[in-house]
């Protein structure tokens, strides 16, 4: 399944991470005073590059089972980090 940017932002991470696979990281803007970071794990490619300014609904990657999540059901880790805080998404 294909991985679509929730926001306009720009990606900070493309690439392999321990544990993780490949990850994606976005830095967004909520709203006039609020930044945060949407991270993504797991994946099965990924379609950007570190550095790309972003809008939402843009491809960024597609679902998958890297990582330590090798062999298991494909599936996406999704996390919104606001000041150091994990937000319900």
């Amino acid at each position: 399944a294909d991985i679509l940017a929730p926001f306009n932002g720009r990606v900070v991470t493309a690439g392999r991470q321990n544990g993780y696979g490949l990850v994606v990281e976005l830095e967004v803007r909520l709203d006039a005073r609020t930044t945060a970071t949407v991270f993504y794990a797991h994946l099965s490619e990924i379609n950007v590059r570190r550095g790309d300014e972003i809008n939402a609904g843009t491809l960024i990657g597609r679902v998958g089972d890297s990582g330590n999540a090798e062999g298991t059901t494909p599936h996406i880790h999704y996390e919104i980090r606001v000041n150091g805080g994990y937000i319900d998404p």
